[in-house]
């Protein structure tokens, strides 16, 4: 009866070494390209996920910006137009980093959605 007690433990390194280098010949051909599909998907879903944060930080703005149209505007001082482009920067930029929170959750809901397309 051969067991593995009974193998020449370099039959089997050697053994070992053909199948790697059999492997590594197979993905150099038609095999590579299944790999680079699947490494293709994962590409994509970071780019979704991407997608999907930025859709959620654009909401946010969006809905900022209603929230800023409901504010009395009654001052002694005249506004100015520089604080209203600093005051739309400084929403984008608190737009942005709620999105990266993933706290509000639409993000998470727009890359389940369209994740089953990848």
């Amino acid at each position: 009866m051969n067991d593995l007690t009974s193998i020449d433990p370099r039959f089997l390194y050697e053994t070992l070494s053909l199948e790697k280098i059999k492997v590594k010949n197979n993905f150099k051909g038609k095999d590579s390209s299944v790999f680079q599909s699947l490494l293709d998907k994962e590409v994509e879903k970071k780019q979704l996920r991407e997608v999907s944060r930025q859709m959620e930080a654009l909401f946010i703005n969006m809905m900022f910006k209603e929230m800023r149209k409901n504010i009395n505007k009654y001052r002694l001082i005249q506004e100015n137009p520089a604080e209203n482009i600093f005051s739309d920067m400084l929403y984008h930029e608190y737009s942005g980093q709620m999105a990266k929170t993933g706290k509000f959750g639409l993000a998470d809901m727009i890359y389940e959605q369209y994740s089953k397309y990848i």
